[in-house]
């Protein structure tokens, strides 16, 4: 009897387990995650597009840089507190013939509010020339908002 008791303790924390590792990941807002995808704004240059981050489970992260002639940044994050991230992104900017002209890298701090719904960053970034002289650095706080997946309304 006793182990037939065992067992079906056993069975119910998988499940409770399961149970909240699914809910978990499929509403990752709820408990103020990084993962998922930002829409981000630089609230400094509010003539420039947002620029959207997709921050993986894994650590690591893909955004969109603005311009013609530059890759997509990737990068790294961890976290440092509770609802509190560090990054650090490149991404290369291109001249004639494919060739670099100059790294952007990047490295900002998180922190998603509470509802996990926005977040703001605070940026440090370098302009670096292909041989590693630094040329240009700057700071800048930008804000974000989670994208959400919407209801599938056809116009017809």
């Amino acid at each position: 009897m006793k182990t037939k008791l065992k067992v079906t303790v056993l069975v119910a924390a998988v499940f409770l387990i399961t149970g909240f590792a699914v809910t978990e990941s499929s509403h990752p807002q709820t408990r103020a995650k990084l993962v998922g995808t930002w829409i981000v704004y630089m609230d400094h240059l509010p003539d420039v597009p947002p620029l959207l981050f997709t921050f993986h489970q894994d650590g690591t992260l893909i955004g969109s840089v603005p311009g013609d002639c530059a890759s997509n940044a990737h990068g790294v994050w961890k976290k440092v507190s509770p609802r509190t991230y560090n990054c650090t992104q490149i991404s290369y900017v291109f001249g004639e013939n494919c060739t670099i002209t100059y790294i952007q890298k990047a490295n900002f701090r998180i922190v998603v509010s509470k509802d996990g719904m926005s977040s703001k960053f605070e940026v440090w970034m370098q302009t670096i020339l292909p041989d590693g002289t630094v040329v240009k650095e700057i700071t800048e706080t930008d804000t974000a908002v989670r994208m959400t997946v919407e209801p599938y309304q056809p116009p017809y």
